[in-house]
């Protein structure tokens, strides 16, 4: 059975975002689901303030970061063949 993918877009927001990153990882290891994380340069900054950068690194297997901030970062991997529309 092919794995559903699921595309986590982090922005600038971090509230609960230690809580969501532990429900998705739960979510990844209980049913055929995988997410693809896309974090934004101010998802980045979050995820840093938080402490949790290397744990969402580690934890998913596709993980990105866009490049700056005139470059669709959601649609990108997309047409990079990164994710399977």
């Amino acid at each position: 059975m092919t794995d559903t993918r699921i595309v986590w877009g982090i922005s600038g927001a971090g509230e609960q975002i230690k809580e969501v990153k532990e429900e998705m990882k739960k979510i990844e290891d209980s049913y055929p689901i995988k997410f693809d994380v896309l974090v934004s340069k101010a998802g980045e900054m979050v995820l840093k303030r938080y402490k949790i950068l290397d744990e969402v690194k580690e934890s998913f297997t596709n993980f990105s970061v866009e490049v700056d901030a005139n470059t669709p970062f959601f649609i990108r991997p997309i047409y990079a063949g990164f994710i399977k529309a």
